[in-house]
């Protein structure tokens, strides 16, 4: 109860050591990450610049700024401070507790008065211009900068209206030369940041985003992604880069096609952990050759990898650069068909498996086929014609759905040992209707658990790939 009481009063009553305590310098670090992030809001409590600190750590040079606060530089007084970063983000639940309600002055409701822009310049430049134009189209409204991300600038009228906010775009649009993105923002999309989400671009490489606005539509990130790759994208008979194809991949790995990208994170509710797949929209001819030798070569090092860490998994391929066909040779306890329905499945210990990157590879899915005698559900029976072997096609799930170039392809291996060992298999349907029978049974089910494998009940409600898709995977490469 007293720490309640002690959140619900106003900050001036707060000493350094509570800002420690209750990590309000650790959230100021992480709202103003940057010195340029931190400016605005030192600016309007009235911090000397010439006493600002180095910027090697954030939280450390917030720790500096409010002991200086304290010793007296300005008003030794919090409040200004946690007021300033309200008015900031004026929905920030961690903030908002610090001061009551009331005390924070709501937004007018009549409407966006949000500007967002990209400009290339300095940030005072852009404050000084703002401020000027603000002068002259609404009146002299306060234009106060909400964010800075990756070359994007958020203001906000203080006490402005969308007539107005529309009018100083309007405004902007036309001063700016060369001409620049300059958007309307959307009521509530100007108080919170996304730590970390990320993108996956058409090669299999993944960048992670920090401290994203929520405000950000989601084509803005997938021109972020496309201009890492400006060299490599592939482009039309024009000479132009074609249109991005852009999946959200949510936390759990499923995937959605997303069919506006002019909305933004927020309207779309992205969330941390969360993230994009960008590819071109491209058939197999367009597939630019650099990305397709990147994602080949990526695939080589992760099924060697993997083989070097497992003992009794071979790996032969049909080239020594960048294979496009594997072929697989592992251990693991599982079944091959008996000689006739009437005889219960054989065990077995060796399995082969061909994987195999078609020419439409990165952006189609592996075509994955067992070789060897196999009894499984989930794994298409092979059958002899005219002295050759036609089957063995693998079920993967949802993978033609929810496929995306970034898949590791070290955790494929480890999916077919799974597979191969019962340890995953789908019962609600299969591509061998007389595995699919046997593992329903009593007999199959006692064989199964027998060798290790995990029975039906366990399996029912799983995700069938959930072991493909990693959405705490560190991120390879970072914007």
């Amino acid at each position: 109860m007293q720490r309640e009481n002690q959140r619900n009063q106003m900050p001036s009553a707060l000493s350094y050591s509570d800002l420690e305590r209750e990590g309000i310098i650790d959230q100021l670090a992480r709202l103003f990450s940057t010195r340029e992030e931190a400016l605005p809001i030192l600016d309007s409590i009235n911090y000397p610049r010439e006493r600002l600190p180095g910027f090697n750590q954030s939280a450390d040079f917030w720790r500096s700024i409010c002991r200086d606060i304290e010793a007296g530089v300005i008003d030794p007084d919090y409040g200004p401070l946690i007021d300033a970063t309200i008015r900031r983000y004026p929905k920030n639940a961690f903030f908002s507790q610090f001061r009551p309600q009331a005390a924070t002055p709501p937004l007018p409701e009549t409407g966006t008065n949000l500007v967002v822009i990209g400009w290339p310049g300095g940030q005072d430049e852009l404050n000084q211009l703002m401020q000027t134009l603000s002068a002259e189209t609404t009146g002299g409204q306060e234009v106060m900068l909400n964010y800075i991300s990756n070359g994007i600038f958020s203001f906000y009228l203080v006490n402005g209206n969308a007539r107005q906010a529309a009018a100083l775009a309007q405004r902007l649009r036309a001063q700016v030369n060369p001409p620049t993105q300059v958007i309307l923002g959307s009521e509530g999309q100007r108080d919170y940041l996304l730590d970390n989400i990320f993108i996956e671009g058409p090669d299999h490489a993944r960048f992670m985003l920090s401290n994203i606005p929520a405000s950000t539509p989601v084509r803005d990130v997938a021109n972020a992604m496309m201009a890492q790759y400006q060299e490599t994208w592939p482009r039309d008979a024009r000479d132009r880069p074609r249109q991005a194809v852009i999946d959200r991949v949510g936390a759990n790995g499923a995937t959605e096609r997303v069919a506006n990208p002019d909305r933004t994170l927020n309207e779309m509710g992205v969330r941390e952990g969360e993230g994009f797949q960008v590819s071109p929209e491209s058939t197999a001819a367009n597939i630019n050759p650099i990305i397709r030798a990147e994602a080949l070569a990526r695939v080589r090092v992760q099924i060697l990898n993997f083989a070097k860490s497992h003992a009794g998994f071979q790996v032969k391929a049909n080239s020594q650069q960048a294979p496009t066909e594997y072929y697989l040779s592992f251990l693991a306890p599982g079944w091959a068909p008996a000689p006739n329905a009437a005889m219960p499945p054989i065990p077995i210990q060796e399995h082969e498996v061909n994987i195999f990157l078609s020419e439409y590879f990165p952006l189609r899915a592996p075509e994955v086929t067992w070789v060897s005698p196999i009894f499984h559900p989930n794994v298409e029976p092979q059958r002899i014609r005219n002295g050759e072997r036609f089957g063995g096609g693998v079920c993967l799930g949802e993978l033609a759905d929810r496929y995306r170039p970034g898949m590791d392809f070290g955790q494929l291996c480890q999916l077919l040992i799974d597979i191969a060992s019962y340890q995953n298999y789908q019962i609600r349907e299969g591509l061998n209707p007389d595995a699919l029978r046997w593992v329903k049974t009593v007999e199959g089910q006692t064989a199964i658990t027998a060798r290790g494998g995990l029975e039906a009940a366990r399996k029912e409600n799983e995700d069938y790939l959930n072991t493909l898709y990693f959405p705490n995977l560190k991120m390879s490469r970072v914007v």
